[in-house]
């Protein structure tokens, strides 16, 4: 062998150990840089570091290097809290749901459904039937229809009063406002000491039972099939 190979192959062998020696690196290149130069002044201070955090992330710089057990206990409890405030913000639909419709006392016979009562008409003002006629607030005695009307003007479609007929003094008038107008019908008086609205309806023992009973059912009149008497005009006193 020459001397110059000779030579070649104990370098190489001798730079093989070294190179055994060192431990390998970690990783091929660092994470962040060396800090290189002086600031532009030349004062010797270091270049300020460039942040690697996303822009959008409002958490701490310290939670990046947090392992995951010690922030899993954190979240843990955030799911947790989330969750309860769900469950208390129920839906308007399902707390309805949940509710049992109120149950009617016995001993109130006002609360419970008159019967035969239609499902779909208003209920207007209670009147109480057992009460005198002359005791009735929206009875106005004698009036005149004019007089009624003029009371009847400023007031709700369906409001009504009772006053004595102008033509005969047996009978009585129901003065009642519609989307029309006025109407005024007569509540006669038959043979049998009853009173009738109309031609069509039932005979009743007063009037106050009349207006109690069609308080929450049609009346049985032509152009007002679709009304009851639901706002009584109460009389003014002075």
């Amino acid at each position: 062998m020459e001397p110059y190979e000779a030579q070649k192959m104990m370098a190489e062998i001798r730079g093989s150990k070294e190179t055994a020696a060192q431990p390998l690196p970690l990783y091929d290149t660092p994470y962040e840089p060396e800090d290189e130069g002086a600031s532009p002044e030349g004062e010797g201070t270091p270049w300020p570091r460039e942040s690697r955090l996303p822009e959008d992330d409002e958490r701490p710089p310290e939670e990046y290097d947090q392992p995951w057990e010690w922030k899993k206990e954190r979240i843990s409890k955030a799911f947790a809290a989330q969750f309860e405030g769900s469950e208390n913000c129920l839906s308007p639909g399902r707390e309805e749901k949940g509710r049992l419709p109120p149950r009617l006392s016995a001993g109130n016979p006002k609360s419970a459904k008159p019967l035969g009562m239609e499902p779909s008409s208003p209920l207007g003002e209670w009147t109480d039937p057992a009460l005198p006629l002359e005791n009735q607030v929206w009875y106005h005695g004698a009036i005149s229809r004019t007089d009624a009307e003029n009371l009847l003007r400023l007031c709700k479609e369906a409001s009504y009063l009772v006053r004595n007929s102008e033509t005969s003094k047996n009978d009585f008038s129901l003065s009642l406002k519609s989307s029309q107008g006025f109407m005024h019908m007569k509540l006669s008086r038959t043979k049998e000491h009853k009173y009738v609205l109309g031609q069509n309806s039932p005979p009743f023992s007063s009037v106050p039972e009349i207006v109690h009973h069609y308080a929450s059912r049609k009346l049985p009149i032509k152009g007002a099939e679709h009304m009851s008497l639901l706002y009584p005009v109460a009389i003014r006193t002075l």
